[in-house]
């Protein structure tokens, strides 16, 4: 529960940092995340056996969206890291924003 008070409070200040908002998942068990998140987009099984779960949102009017892709690696069920990637520059702040609202 602290992770989503930690996500929303910087998420609605408008200054998330967003890879401190991600990272603040790491040691925490995948369960947790996506209680908070939702199901995953989709989700990889790597040949270490670790699994990737991928997270996307895309929003935004139809000739200009923004997207952000979150991806969590876990192995045994806790999260190990976490990669972002944004079509433009603050797309996942706003979009961890809503997520957070959504919360």
């Amino acid at each position: 529960m602290r992770s989503i008070a930690v996500v929303a409070a910087l998420a609605l200040a408008g200054c998330a940092n967003v890879a401190m908002v991600t990272g603040s998942w790491q040691g925490k068990k995948m369960d947790d995340v996506a209680a908070a998140w939702g199901p995953a987009n989709s989700v990889q099984t790597l040949d270490d056996g670790r699994r990737v779960y991928g997270y996307s949102d895309t929003q935004g009017a139809a000739i200009a969206p923004y997207t952000c892709k979150v991806w969590f690696v876990v192995k045994d069920g806790v999260v190990q890291s976490s990669r972002t990637e944004e079509s433009m520059m603050g797309s996942c702040s706003t979009i961890l924003a809503n997520k957070a609202k959504a919360n």
